[in-house]
């Protein structure tokens, strides 16, 4: 995002919770932030890392199926 966008949007629980350059999110969060601080900061949550296509279908299933 820092290199590829002029401006991000960061989603929590389907709602755009930040808006703006990456510069200027990372400076709301602190000097040293980088973006994936932003996220954390902003939707309140850890990335994750892993998982695969599978998993995801899943999660999307349980959801849709669970309103």
């Amino acid at each position: 995002a820092d290199e590829l966008c002029e401006m991000v949007a960061i989603m929590h629980q389907s709602r755009a919770v930040a808006v703006g350059s990456p510069a200027k999110l990372k400076t709301q969060v602190g000097v040293e932030a980088d973006m994936d601080d932003v996220f954390v900061h902003f939707a309140g949550g850890s990335i994750e890392h892993g998982g695969n296509y599978a998993d995801i279908v899943r999660t999307r299933r349980t959801v849709s199926r669970l309103g």
